[in-house]
This record gives C-alpha cells, sequence and structure tokens, in this order.
C-alpha cells in the first residue's frame, strides 16, 4: 500500500502593529514549504517565503480578515485559520486655551492650553516656533491628554506672535497662533523734595527706553 501525506496548513497568528491604515499578518511556519500565499479579505496580497507581511494602504476603523495557504512540493495547503483585525480610529488633536497674552516688559506671564486627544498611539509632539525668543513651553511631549503652559518673558516693548504645532501619529496636526502684548513699566514716583510754600520738586524713577 502507498500513500502521500496531505500536508499540513499553516496557522496563522496574531496581527501585530496594528494602526489606522497598516498591519502586520502573521502565521507559522510549515515544514518542506517553498512558499505562503496571503489572502486579506480573499484577496491575494502576498506569495512568498516570508512568514509575515506589512500590510498599508488601508482604511482606518476598519475590519479585516486573512488566511495564509502554503505550497508544500506540488500541492497547496488547505487554508489556515482566520485571522479578523480592526484598523484603529484615526486619531484625532483637541486644544483649548486662551491665544491671547499681555505683560510688561520685564515681566512673566503664562498661557495654559489644554491638549487631548481621540484615538492616538503615540505621544503628541508640540513645536514652537518663536522668532523673538520671548517664549517658551514646559515640555516638548504629552500623552494622550495634558496641559501645556507657555510662558512669556518680553525684554522689550512691542507685539509679538508664536506658534504651537502638534502632531502625532496618522492625526491632523494642530496649529495654535499666540498673540502677545508687552507694555512699558509703570514709572515709580518716588518722594517730592525742595518743598516750600508755593513750589515742590516732584521726583521719580528714570526708565530705560523713555523718550518722554
Amino acid at each position: 500500500i502507498t500513500g502521500t501525506a496531505t500536508p499540513v496548513a499553516p496557522v496563522a497568528t496574531e496581527a501585530t502593529n496594528i494602526r489606522c491604515e497598516t498591519f502586520t499578518a502573521n502565521w507559522e511556519s510549515v515544514a518542506d514549504a517553498t512558499a505562503y500565499t496571503l489572502y486579506v479579505n480573499g484577496e491575494e496580497k502576498y506569495t512568498g517565503t516570508e512568514t509575515s507581511f506589512d500590510l498599508s494602504g488601508l482604511t482606518a476603523n476598519t475590519q479585516y480578515a486573512y488566511y495564509v495557504t502554503a505550497n508544500v512540493g506540488e500541492y497547496v495547503t488547505e487554508p489556515s485559520n482566520t485571522i479578523e483585525v480592526n484598523t484603529l480610529k484615526t486619531p484625532v488633536i483637541n486644544i483649548e486655551g486662551k491665544t491671547e497674552i499681555v505683560t510688561i516688559v520685564n515681566e512673566t506671564a503664562t498661557l495654559t492650553f489644554n491638549v487631548s486627544s481621540e484615538n492616538a498611539i503615540d505621544d503628541i509632539a508640540i513645536a514652537l516656533t518663536d522668532e523673538s525668543g520671548f517664549f517658551s513651553i514646559d515640555k516638548n511631549a504629552i500623552t494622550e491628554s495634558g496641559n501645556i503652559t507657555l510662558t512669556f518673558a518680553p525684554a522689550t516693548v512691542g507685539k509679538f506672535t508664536a506658534t504651537l504645532k502638534l502632531t502625532t501619529d496618522m492625526a491632523e496636526e494642530k496649529t495654535v497662533s499666540i498673540d502677545a502684548t508687552a507694555n512699558p513699566q509703570t514709572p515709580v514716583a518716588t518722594e517730592a523734595t525742595n518743598i516750600r510754600c508755593e513750589t515742590f520738586t516732584a521726583n521719580w524713577e528714570a526708565m530705560e527706553g523713555a523718550t518722554f
């Protein structure tokens, strides 16, 4: 009696690296297999010798299913078990807070922004663009929610702007423009001198930058 053993079907394993538009399909090797074919939602997506494949260009918040067959000699195995995968929802970044700030030269003022996100995987990266050099932030990344404190410490009188940009993987970036005004310091009046019946001298401290 002669016979031929039927090749064993591959075993598909859980997907990894799941993101909004990508995931990695995985499966176990089969003895003597010369190639594997991956099917996603019934469509052939890969044929080769690897036991994983990175899928891209997918749709966010969508269910996918994959299975694998193996070529062993002249035979093609039965399909593996099916693995279902849900791609992640597209992240959204939210930022709330006042965007105008007024202070006096050589004094410090702060603005606090509340940041939250939906479906974010990675930290939110924060970039500050400031040509004046008078603005600073107390952190450059936050987790899915938290606060950003922006400090404004002007050295000269004038109007200045800064830009906060928030980004995280797959989310549309959020940009906030901050308008700042630096007013001159208030003069300090000092005690009068030379007080007489009909006259006295009024005095005050000099202010740097004062023109009159």
